[in-house]
């Protein structure tokens, strides 16, 4: 009888233990899509911060929905590409970089990801990390062919700044093929036409 009754004590045990378990499973399934909806919210309210002009309010709302770890990746990564883009676009060509690396360090397959980073190395005179990734974006078959096109045209103009010329035109020639829009081929053109002679000044 005393064998039976601590069998029956260690199952009741054993019992509470599960029940215990799957409580703490409940509760982190309930947890976790409040985390996901309140990161959703921060993008969505940075969204409409940036649709009025408030550029700086926008920026923290996106660093804090990328800096979220509870929240969806590709959530995470959107957030960082607009934080990147924004800190560009109020001249924070540092802080924008950071951000493009985050972008990746978290989604190394994101396009937009790839692009920013490339592009942001390039305006901070990292040309040849740039050269790297943007090469990378261009490969990337998740991108479509108008995107690729776009990394192209981006490289195309880092390569002419490397003096690369060469290698240059290929990737501007692929980048027409490819689909790239008109201002990516304008820039890419602007990068690698030569520099004008300086006037010679008229002897008298």
């Amino acid at each position: 009888m005393r064998t039976l009754a601590l069998g029956f004590s260690l199952a009741l045990s054993g019992l509470g233990f599960v029940a215990a378990t799957s409580g703490t499973a409940e509760a982190c399934a309930m947890y976790r899509p409040h985390v996901v909806e309140s990161t959703e919210r921060l993008v969505a309210d940075a969204k409409r911060a940036e649709s009025k002009g408030e550029v700086r309010t926008a920026i923290r709302l996106y660093e804090r929905a990328m800096n979220d770890d509870g929240a969806r990746k590709a959530l995470r990564v959107e957030a960082a590409v607009k934080a990147g883009e924004l800190q560009a676009k109020v001249g924070k060509g540092r802080e924008s970089l950071r951000r493009f690396q985050k972008a990746v360090a978290l989604d190394a397959g994101s396009f937009p990801a790839q692009l920013g980073l490339g592009r942001a190395q390039a305006a901070n005179g990292d040309l040849g990390p740039a050269s790297v990734t943007l090469a990378t974006a261009a490969r990337l078959s998740t991108a479509s062919f108008r995107e690729r096109g776009d990394a192209q045209a981006a490289l195309a103009a880092v390569l002419a700044r490397l003096g690369r010329g060469a290698e240059a035109a290929a990737a501007l020639q692929a980048a027409r093929l490819l689909g790239a829009s008109p201002e990516s081929v304008a820039d890419a053109d602007a990068a690698a036409a030569p520099e004008p002679f300086p006037a010679i000044a008229q002897q008298m």
